[in-house]
């Protein structure tokens, strides 16, 4: 996986089967190394993994994490009728 790492962030579709999901977030608003950590988090890597690969301390990978987390759930509260 180390070597297969995508060197700029991949559109939503190229990671997961089509999700309404992608339509209501603009997932081009994440940062690369926003999108990177969230992809090997959730490719089943550990925060510790994921940070080693790409190259950066763990509590720096969790704040990306969080970052993007952070934005994508601003966007998707425009689509939620209960927030």
């Amino acid at each position: 996986m180390e070597g297969e790492l995508m060197e700029a962030a991949p559109s939503s579709t190229a990671l997961a089967p089509y999700h309404p999901l992608w339509d209501m977030v603009d997932l081009d608003e994440l940062t690369d190394q926003e999108w990177r950590s969230l992809y090997l988090i959730s490719e089943g890597y550990t925060t510790r993994e994921a940070a080693r690969i790409l190259g950066c301390k763990a509590s720096t990978l969790r704040t990306h994490k969080q970052k993007a987390i952070r934005k994508l759930r601003e966007q998707s509260r425009q689509f939620d009728p209960y927030s």
